[in-house]
């Protein structure tokens, strides 16, 4: 199973949620950016090399609008992609909150995946800068690599032991996730289940 995952360190625990440092009028230390969870879809109508999984955002504590872009080998913000996904959502009571939604998208052998956050509050646009971990008014900025595990993908195959290391934590953080059936249910041990298909494995391992 190809399993692909955005993570990061924040205030010493694994988040799959990107915090953001103070800045001016960007979102501030306590707001939490884009997330994704996705695995192999091995469904009979899916196309080849298909990934399906959960895409979230949020809570930024303003309103504004979070877009949250799953980008496949291409790693600026303001660079065109052929296959990703892409979902948004405008707060309007001083919070913006992307839910947890389902997204599918095409991701060959060999090719990276990124994670891109954009956040406008109204009058600016912000775009969550992956080597500075900062917001940046800069749209050609770089996005976040994914994390990738058991791909059997030369780019990531040097990584996965350490993703399987990893694995555990982030499974623990994936638990704190709210289910929503039956478009997305979330177990007791962090498995993931998006419209009933299984498509994250947590320990104990059952794929």
């Amino acid at each position: 199973m190809k399993k692909l995952a955005i993570a990061m360190f924040a205030a010493g625990a694994l988040a799959t949620s990107f915090i953001s440092p103070a800045s001016a009028a960007a979102p501030g230390p306590a707001d939490s950016g884009c997330g994704f969870t996705t695995a192999t879809d091995n469904s009979p109508e899916a196309p080849a090399n298909s990934q399906t999984g959960v895409l979230y955002g949020g809570p930024i504590a303003q309103n504004g609008t979070l877009t949250c872009t799953i980008k496949v080998n291409v790693g600026t913000h303001n660079g065109a992609y052929v296959n990703g996904a892409s979902r948004s959502a405008t707060g309007t009571n001083g919070t913006t909150i992307l839910n947890p939604g389902v997204v599918s998208y095409v991701s060959p052998t060999g090719e990276p995946v990124y994670l891109c956050d954009q956040f406008n509050d109204g009058t600016t646009t912000w775009y969550w800068d992956g080597d500075l971990n900062a917001w940046t008014t800069n749209a050609a900025a770089p996005c976040e690599l994914a994390i990738s595990a058991g791909t059997d993908d030369p780019i990531f195959d040097p990584i996965n032991d350490l993703i399987e290391s990893l694995d555990p934590t982030l499974c623990e953080v994936i638990k704190l996730i709210p289910s929503v059936p039956p478009v997305l249910e979330i177990t007791a041990e962090g498995d993931v289940y998006v419209g009933g298909v299984f498509i994250w494995d947590c320990p104990p391992y059952e794929l």
